[in-house]
């Protein structure tokens, strides 16, 4: 009996810690979203590998897997026949620009946990 009056006397200790890093967690996203603001261009239907991982927070996205990424990208925009343009970049010089559905696929399977709570959160 004692056992469980301690567990008890416990609970209301958990729960103000579980609020407390509730609060924590919004805040940390608050200041996520200040450093890496939504990209306006969000509602667009072609991005670079690069906006659209800032977009879905998968950033900072190394090069290597930027390269990864594109490489899969337009294996699979052109198994699609969907059109893959290119955009001024001022690192680069030109960047390919993918359909969000082709990166939607590409970044799912290459992040499937990040891009799951990212779908949530759009819908």
């Amino acid at each position: 009996m004692e056992e469980l009056q301690k567990i008890i006397d416990l609970v209301p200790l958990v729960l103000e810690h579980m609020k407390e890093t509730n609060k924590r967690l919004a805040e940390l996203g608050q200041r996520l979203n200040e450093l890496h603001p939504p990209d306006p261009h969000a509602e667009s239907d072609t991005f670079t590998i690069m906006a659209y991982a800032r977009i879905r927070h998968v950033f900072p996205l190394p090069l290597s897997d930027a390269i990864h990424l594109g490489k899969v990208a337009r294996k699979l925009s052109k198994e699609k026949d969907l059109p893959v343009s290119l955009q001024p970049d001022p690192r680069f010089g030109q960047v390919n620009v993918y359909r969000r559905e082709v990166l939607e696929e590409v970044f799912q399977s290459e992040f499937p946990f990040m891009c799951k709570a990212g779908k949530a959160e759009q819908e």
